[in-house]
């Protein structure tokens, strides 16, 4: 029987969990995941069942009895509830649970649907690094329940630092974030006229046309592509609007430069040589920040964009620390006594 149950809903937490998964025996765990998470799954050559984004507590308490782990090993979606109704169902069982943080943001958030305070929380969870740590205790929970571990993608990522550059190829990328209260893009018609814009500007100075791609998240209703061409002069910038589903890989293929919200996406762009800008609130966390320009994203505050897709000043990558996959299997493996 498998010794744990593993479980994601959504390609981030697909991502960090991958290379902890490919250091076990198979059999090891009983994986399950979200449509899109087990399409990253399958590419990295991990099997995952089904995983619907929200779970009940008794689908819950089925799941945990058709396999019998000894431990639950899940990420931090935060679309749905189905990880978070695992984590409930194994506390009430007294099932050690260890759980993997994966980006640097919506900490609480992550854990809204758990059945006990987030002070009370019994799961052990592996955190990228001490700043997200201390971020997390300001936020109320538990030191004790918090260990740093690394980020294993980004470990994998960088690992070789970055690609070369691919130079001038006139083809931009805007990676689009959703407002998940309403599926739209956060990104307002004056920001993205903005954004536009200075494809034009790097148009003109260039003397030819540029190419801009916008690339819709997977949870955003794209926006009509009528109302993107008239963000900028047609004459200067070609706009095409990409599929919502299209892999980042196939989307960032031949780009210059990407800007967007402060996504993976943004970190993918920066290890294959593209440059790569975030556009940061001003309440994003320090941590956030430092982790962006580790990885050399240069970091951005709206509505100022002046030279957003100029990238020759982006920083090289720093490394990230490595060990990262196999210091969570240890945590896990400690659970389990």
């Amino acid at each position: 029987m498998p010794a744990v149950l593993c479980a994601m809903h959504d390609p981030g937490g697909a991502l960090a969990l991958a290379p902890v998964l490919r250091l076990v025996p198979p059999g090891w765990a009983d994986v399950f995941a979200g449509e899109w998470a087990r399409d990253m799954l399958r590419r990295q050559g991990v099997a995952a069942r089904p995983l619907h984004k929200d779970v009940s507590p008794q689908e819950a308490e089925a799941l945990l009895d058709g396999c019998a782990a000894q431990a639950l090993l899940t990420a931090t979606s935060w679309g749905g509830d189905a990880e978070q109704a695992l984590r409930n169902a194994a506390r009430r069982r007294r099932l050690p649970s260890v759980t993997v943080l994966d980006f640097w943001s919506n900490y609480r958030m992550r854990f809204r649907h758990a059945d006990v305070p987030i002070e009370s929380m019994p799961d052990l969870i592996c955190v990228m690094d001490e700043g997200t740590r201390q971020e997390m205790i300001g936020e109320g929970f538990a030191a004790s329940r918090l260990v740093v571990t690394g980020q294993p993608h980004l470990e994998a990522l960088f690992a070789d630092g970055c690609a070369p550059a691919c130079g001038p190829t006139d083809r931009l990328l805007f990676l689009s974030q959703p407002d998940l209260a309403n599926g739209l893009t956060v990104h307002g018609d004056s920001l993205m006229r903005r954004i536009f814009q200075e494809a034009g500007r790097m148009a003109s100075a260039r003397g030819r046309r540029m190419h801009l791609f916008f690339k819709p998240h997977p949870k955003e209703t794209p926006p009509a592509p009528e109302r993107l061409r008239v963000l900028c002069d047609p004459d200067l910038v070609e706009v095409t609007l990409l599929s919502r589903t299209m892999p980042l890989l196939a989307a960032l293929d031949g780009v210059e430069a990407a800007v967007g919200g402060p996504t993976m996406g943004l970190f993918e762009a920066r290890a294959r040589g593209v440059g790569a800008t975030a556009l940061c609130a001003v309440n994003a966390t320090p941590a956030l920040v430092a982790a962006l320009r580790q990885a050399g994203i240069r970091v951005q505050q709206p509505p100022a964009c002046p030279g957003i897709f100029e990238h020759e000043t982006n920083a090289p990558p720093a490394k990230w620390r490595p060990g990262a996959a196999r210091r969570i299997l240890d945590a896990v493996t400690r659970s389990m006594g």
